[in-house]
């Protein structure tokens, strides 16, 4: 019986061709999806970056500008706001216990697309206060009791910060920002905008709300509202408002 012994093959060029194509072209799915999962991962991640910032301003606004104009409940505070608080840079009369500044800044910033340069606000706010047992400074410390302190709030290469000071000595934290991170996991503050709540009859309501270049009578402010630019990495820069009563500013006037 005659063997017939068959040739082995292996692939030819066109069918390795064809594997490498069908190779690439699942290779490029899988790039695909991996990178939309690191988009989305990074807009998450971004987003959520933002989020706890908005919450941490809502926070600190909330119970630190409501300390201004507190004094503790002793002799010298019953003596009146005017008496302990009197006139003293940047507040410019007796008692009063809030003031601040209006202006607007050009800002250039990033996003996906590009470079967009616009106008946002470039307020600063001043508060002060006596203190008292509980009450902490925005730099989280303690207040002596009967000290008297001033805080001031304001934007510094897009960060806020707050600058405390006992009269002598001046301390200052950046609280809201991080522009050391990568530019696509930064947090910047564009804009701080502020608006002062005017109940000018003292009859709790408020009349209108006004900038502070507006103000003509400092005493008759009782509530505060803040507008917040944020940008969180490359996204587009969103505004959130923020409104604080100010419990402590009249009493004892």
């Amino acid at each position: 019986m005659m063997i017939v012994k068959k040739n082995q093959q292996g692939f030819g060029l066109v069918e390795m061709m064809i594997s490498m194509l069908i190779g690439l072209f699942l290779l490029s799915g899988l790039l695909t999806v991996f990178i939309t999962n690191k988009q989305a991962y990074k807009y998450q991640q971004s987003q959520g970056n933002q989020h706890d910032h908005e919450r941490l301003a809502n926070i600190l606004f909330g119970s630190l500008l409501r300390e201004a104009g507190h004094t503790p409940m002793n002799f010298a505070a019953l003596s009146g706001k005017k008496t302990i608080l009197p006139a003293a840079t940047p507040f410019s009369v007796d008692g009063q216990a809030i003031t601040g500044t209006s202006a607007e800044q050009s800002v250039t910033y990033k996003i996906k697309t590009g470079e967009i340069t616009a106008s946002f606000p470039n307020d600063t706010l001043s508060i002060r206060y006596i203190g008292d047992s509980g009450i902490t400074n925005c730099l989280g410390a303690a207040v002596p009791v009967d000290e008297e302190r001033t805080e001031v709030f304001s934007l510094n290469n897009n960060m806020l910060r707050c600058s405390s000071s006992d009269g002598t000595t001046t301390q200052t934290v950046n609280l809201i920002g991080d522009i050391n991170a990568p530019a696509d996991q930064q947090l910047k503050v564009l804009g701080f905008k502020i608006t002062y709540g005017i109940d000018a009859d003292s009859d709790g309501s408020i009349e209108l709300f006004q900038r502070a270049a507006d103000v003509a009578d400092w005493l008759t402010v009782s509530s505060i509202d803040l507008e917040i630019t944020f940008q969180s990495g490359l996204r587009r820069p969103q505004t959130n408002h923020f409104t604080t009563e100010l419990p402590n500013i009249n009493g004892f006037i």
